[in-house]
């Protein structure tokens, strides 16, 4: 259960190895620096991005497409390794 008040100040946020499937919701408004690492996401369509995001970590996930990658304009660090099957 997300709740405004308490995530208000989150800057940083790892979530890596949590077999986590799906990203959304996360609207922490100071966050800069979201880590998804070793994850199982395969795909970022319900992820509406960040305003303030400037390091998306995503390694050891199969994500098959990034054109959903938006609204987030002070991204400056972008972590990729594409798994094949």
């Amino acid at each position: 259960m997300y709740n405004d008040e308490f995530f208000r100040y989150l800057k940083n946020i790892n979530l890596s190895k949590n077999r986590i499937t799906e990203v959304s919701g996360l609207k922490p408004p100071l966050l800069t620096s979201l880590n998804l690492n070793s994850n199982n996401i395969d795909k970022l369509d319900t992820f509406e991005g960040h305003p303030k995001l400037k390091k998306l970590e995503l390694r050891g996930n199969k994500i098959s497409n990034l054109s959903t990658l938006n609204n987030m304009p002070e991204l400056r660090e972008l972590y990729l390794v594409i798994i094949f099957i």
